[in-house]
This record gives structure tokens, C-alpha cells and sequence, in this order.
């Protein structure tokens, strides 16, 4: 027989009520708690710092300590307790010469292990999300166990990466297990940073002209363009329109970036050695790139299993596509995703379904070849010996706007008795890696023969990361390229010299003899793209540029000659005296390179072991 229940409907609704007042007593309290934990854990920030445009907020009485020169240590503070006890701070900024996501340059340039990897030696890391300078950014802690001696190594990473391509970096290294205040000064001082001048961001859909060619295409959904004020880039890039509310690995699994370069695309037997020539412009990882056709004007490039592993995972996922007109020009679009990220065929479409290409081009592709040719042929019937009978040995220094601006240096020897010469070339760059090219060549007009060979080193400290040797070969009109990176079997290209081709290791030489009108020449190289080992010759556009400069002495303006290899969206403009002289270089952001000499240079770079002359 049923009961009649000892709980009436208003009853139940009490008890119902009291225990939703626990719950949430509960969890006031709990926030409360974390509260209290998180103030009792903050420590006053009440140092500040400004180094160019980056503002730093550091700890209180933390003592300040000399940088590190690898162009990228902005300032490093530790704290005011015994050496051996004491906790390290390093705020660190870094100008990425292609997009790449918060955790891929943790991992790039200080060997964070990736989430699921083993980190050696007992590692344990973990991966949450913090904000660095206003961006979403990664928060990785490595715990290293301790030695026979040593207590627990401990490294915090803060990272964010800026629609700029600057790496922001904050870096608690110390003794002992990691405590909640470890974590929340890293936070603090993260979440203080402040970077001017980053460039705006287009809103999302809003359609965009690229600057040279005038090609139109609207960006996909979640990616807009990032606003480009430097008169020497012509390339855009699309960036994430937000990523604020992204958590833990799921911020790296959904970034995303697409550069976009206007191509110059003549039509070509071999679609694939060009396309591949148009990637390793921009970065060497696109060496071997595995490219087919997608339709009768679209070309797909994947990584060569070299770039990626042998198991093919692509844990940082890159993808390009080449798109055509029947005038000559084309789009390259470069997708780079976070780790385990990808899924671009989307995008892809979108972009390409959007595109258009002008119906009249600004640049006339066979009046720009034919002019190159004819100009060639000048030169040659002038005669490279004679032309440059008069060239003397060079040193040039490379600049850049801030705190630190010295990049590098260049030296071009010279033979006293034939057209041969070797150079150098040292630049510091990302990552606190330091860039080493050297070069050795030889030319005589008879036959015509060229003889020219380059390496590129790339080493942190003694620890050389990646070279490549790049060798050229004319002899008559036979050309034959070779190429072979470090650990791969050496490559070889045979074919026709182009009629537009001036040796790699004579066109900085002669430009100044060439006449003020477009034209479109070939060679195995030019300065900022020596040893790029492609499978065929790069392209560059040559076009007179106005300017109001004037040299010292001079009454005109400077001649400028602006250059543009095609497929690095680059501009370089250089400006000649009036007399023929080069007297500097412009390169995109702010880089400068102008004439120095040997004393200069090693006052400069002489306390550098890997920097100096």
C-alpha cells in the first residue's frame, strides 16, 4: 500500500533551495579562496622598462642584469636573493621572418618539447593559454628532475606572436618545484607588456587589392588582412581575427596565417620547378615540395617528407597554391598552421573562388623580357671584363631601426688580375641564430664561362642548425645549377640559359650601367637571396624609382633602382651617386645596408666571436 509521501511540494522546493544556496556558497567561497591565493601570490610591479616600442612592467627591487647579445634579449632581472636561489626573468622580442604560431617558435628557438613528446631526461611540461601584450598567447612549464647534487630545474615560457611577426617571449628559469607564484609573475608580467605601433587589422570579409598587379580576392571566414605600411613589402598577410577565447592547445590547433604574393608566372615546361623556386624565395623549408596541379591554372605544394618526418606528421602543417591568368601573373598563397592544426583546403577555396585578376595588367610580361634580353645582349657585346675593370674591394654594414642596430657586415673581395673575386656575409637573425654566407666566383667573356659557388650557415653559437652549398655553371649558353643541403644527396638542374640571365656575382655591379626603364632579368642569385639552391633561375623585376634624396656633395637627386625578386613580395631600392657610386640599400623593415670599411666593422662586431670580421 502506498504512502502518502512526507515531502510536500513547498517542502521540496525548500530543500531544493537550500541546497542550491550551498552550492553557491560553495563557489563564491571557492572564488574567494582563489582570489585571496592569486593577490597573495602577486608581486608588485614597479619597474619599468622601455626598449624602442616594447614596455615592460618588472618585479620590485629584482636586480637588473647584463643582456645577452642575441639581438633579442630586450631585459633580463633576477630576483635580489642568492645567486644560486635566485629566479631569472628574460623579456625577449624577436622579428620572425615568416609567420609561425606562439608554440612553433617556442619550439624553434628554444626546444620546448611539443605536447605528447617525450622532453628527455624525465621532462614533464604542461600547456595552458595567457595573454602576452594584449594576444592570446602559450604558457608552457618544464619541470626537469633533479640531478645528484642539483634541485628541480624549472623554465616557464610565456609566448605570444604579434600580427607584426615579433615574437614576445617571457622566461622565469630558477631552482625548485614550480609554485603558483611562479606561474602568476609570469602572467603578470605578460599580460603588462605593451607594444606600440603594431599594425591595425582589417575587419573580417572585407575584401582586399594587392598593391603591385592589383589582384582582388576576399579573405575566408575567421582571417582578415593585416594592414602593411612598409612601402617595400608588396606581399599582405591574412592573420586570425580573434583567438581570445581560445583554450589550452585548442589556440595552437586553430591558428592559422595565409601570405599572399603577387607572381609573375610565365608560361613553363616545368610548372613544378617553378613553383618550387617561388617558395624557397621566401623559405627554405619549401626544398623538394611535392607539386601538382589542382586544375588546368592551380598548382598544390605539400612538404617534402624531408621537412616533415618520415612518418609524414606535419605537427606544424604549411600548404601553398599557386592560381594563373593568361597574362602571365599569378597568386601564391601560403597557409602555416599551430601544431596539429591544418584543414586549409577550406580556406583555399574561398580565397581562390574570390579572386580577380585584372583584366589589363600593370606589368606587360614580353615587353619586360624582351627589354632584359636586349640588355643582356648589350652587355655582353660591351663585355663584363671590361665594364668592371675598375671595381675595388668593398665592406658594407647592415642596419636596422632600434636599441641594437647592428645586423651584420659585407666584404667583397677582388682579384687584380682577371674578374674573379670571393665575398662574405654575416647577419645576425631570429632566434639568436647568426647567418654566414660566403661566396667565390670567376667570369671571362670568352665562350661565355661562369664559374660561381655559395654557401649558406645557419648556427647558434657553435651549433650549426642548416647549410646549404649552391653551385652555378655557364658555359655558351649551357647552365647547369647544383644544389645540396645538409644531410641530403646533392641536386642537379641542366638547361638553356635564359636570354635575360646575368650572373648572380655581376648584376649588383653593373646596375648602375643599366638604362632607367623596366625590364626583367634572371640569375642564380642576388644580395638577401644568395644560396637559395633553386631548381631554376630567379626572376627579378627592375624598375626605375623616384626619389629626392641627395648624396653629400650633390647637387640632384640620387639615381634609385628598385628590385624585386620574384615570389618574396620584397622590394630593395638602390640608390646610386651621381658620378655611378652606390651609396646604399633599403631593404623592407627599415634594413639598411651602406658602404663601412674593415677598422669600423670590427670595432663593431670584434667582441662577437660568431659576428666578427
Amino acid at each position: 500500500m502506498l504512502k502518502p509521501s512526507d515531502y510536500t511540494p513547498a517542502r521540496r522546493r525548500i530543500m531544493q533551495g537550500v541546497v542550491w544556496g550551498i552550492f553557491l556558497l560553495t563557489l563564491g567561497l571557492a572564488a574567494v579562496v582563489a582570489e585571496t591565493n592569486r593577490r597573495a601570490n602577486r608581486v608588485p610591479l614597479t619597474q619599468t622598462v622601455t626598449v624602442d616600442d616594447v614596455t615592460i612592467h618588472l618585479p620590485d627591487q629584482w636586480r637588473t642584469r647584463p643582456r645577452v647579445e642575441d639581438g633579442r634579449t630586450i631585459v633580463q632581472v633576477a630576483e635580489p636573493v642568492g645567486d644560486e636561489e635566485a629566479r631569472i626573468i628574460s623579456i625577449m622580442c624577436d622579428r620572425l621572418p615568416t609567420p609561425m604560431s606562439p608554440l612553433q617558435y617556442l619550439n624553434s628557438s628554444f626546444g620546448v618539447s611539443l605536447p605528447g613528446a617525450s622532453g628527455g631526461d624525465g621532462e614533464v611540461s604542461s600547456l595552458t593559454t595567457v595573454k602576452v601584450a594584449q594576444q592570446p598567447g602559450v604558457l608552457v612549464t618544464i619541470l626537469a628532475p633533479p640531478t645528484r647534487r642539483d634541485e628541480f630545474a624549472k623554465d616557464l615560457f610565456a609566448c605570444t606572436v604579434l600580427p607584426s611577426q615579433r615574437a614576445v617571449v617571457v622566461h622565469l628559469s630558477g631552482r625548485g618545484p614550480v609554485s603558483l607564484q611562479d606561474r602568476e609573475l609570469v602572467k603578470q608580467v605578460a599580460g603588462g607588456i605593451a607594444v606600440a605601433h603594431e599594425p591595425n587589422q582589417a575587419k573580417e570579409d572585407e575584401p582586399i587589392t594587392l598593391p603591385r598587379l592589383g589582384i582582388m580576392l576576399t579573405p575566408p571566414r575567421g582571417l582578415s588582412a593585416i594592414d602593411e605600411r612598409d612601402p617595400n613589402r608588396s606581399d599582405r598577410l591574412l592573420w586570425p581575427v580573434s583567438m581570445m577565447k581560445q583554450r589550452g592547445q585548442r589556440l595552437e590547433e586553430n591558428w592559422a596565417t595565409v601570405e599572399l604574393v603577387e607572381c609573375i608566372v610565365p608560361s613553363h615546361d616545368n610548372m613544378a620547378q617553378s613553383v618550387e623556386t617561388l617558395l624557397l624565395v621566401r623559405d627554405p623549408i619549401w626544398r623538394g615540395a611535392n607539386v601538382v596541379p589542382e586544375g588546368p591554372n592551380t598548382w598544390r605544394a605539400d612538404l617534402a617528407k624531408s621537412a616533415v618526418g618520415e612518418a609524414g606528421d606535419m605537427v606544424f602543417p604549411a600548404r601553398a597554391y599557386l592560381l594563373t591568368d593568361a597574362n602571365g601573373i599569378g597568386l601564391l598563397a601560403i597557409f602555416r598552421g599551430g601544431f596539429n592544426g591544418g584543414g586549409f583546403e577550406n580556406d583555399w577555396k574561398t580565397i581562390a573562388a574570390s579572386v580577380k585578376f585584372p583584366d589589363s595588367p600593370a606589368l606587360k610580361i614580353a615587353g619586360l623580357e624582351a627589354a632584359g634580353a636586349a640588355e643582356v645582349k648589350r652587355l655582353r657585346d660591351a663585355g663584363y671584363e671590361k665594364l668592371l675593370a675598375d671595381r675595388d674591394e668593398q665592406w658594407w654594414l647592415w642596419t636596422c631601426p632600434g636599441d641594437r642596430p647592428h645586423l651584420g657586415w659585407s666584404h667583397a673581395g677582388v682579384s687584380l688580375t682577371n674578374l674573379s673575386g670571393k665575398s662574405e656575409t654575416r647577419l645576425r637573425r631570429w632566434g639568436g641564430i647568426v647567418r654566414r654566407i660566403t661566396g667565390e666566383f670567376s667570369y671571362r667573356d670568352a665562350e661565355p664561362r661562369y664559374r660561381a659557388s655559395a654557401t649558406r650557415e645557419d648556427a647558434a653559437g657553435q651549433n650549426i642548425l642548416q647549410s646549404l652549398q649552391q653551385s652555378t655553371s655557364v658555359t655558351g649558353e649551357q647552365l647547369i645549377l647544383g644544389a645540396r643541403a645538409r644531410g641530403d644527396a646533392p641536386e642537379q638542374w641542366n638547361s638553356t640559359a635564359p636570354p635575360q640571365f646575368v650572373p648572380g656575382a655581376l648584376l649588383p655591379l653593373v646596375l648602375a650601367k643599366l638604362p632607367d626603364k623596366p625590364m626583367l632579368l634572371r640569375s642564380e642569385s642576388f644580395p638577401g637571396f644568395e644560396a637559395v639552391g633553386a631548381p631554376e633561375p630567379l626572376t627579378l623585376l627592375l624598375e626605375p624609382a623616384s626619389t629626392t634624396r641627395k648624396a653629400d656633395a650633390d647637387k640632384t637627386p640620387m639615381r634609385c633602382v628598385a628590385v624585386s625578386v620574384n615570389g618574396s613580395g620584397q622590394i630593395s631600392r638602390w640608390f646610386f651617386r651621381s658620378s655611378g657610386e652606390l651609396e646604399c640599400v633599403e631593404l623592407p623593415g627599415g634594413v639598411q645596408c651602406t658602404s663601412s670599411d674593415q677598422s669600423t666593422l670590427e670595432f663593431d662586431f670584434g667582441k662577437d666571436g660568431q659576428m666578427a670580421p
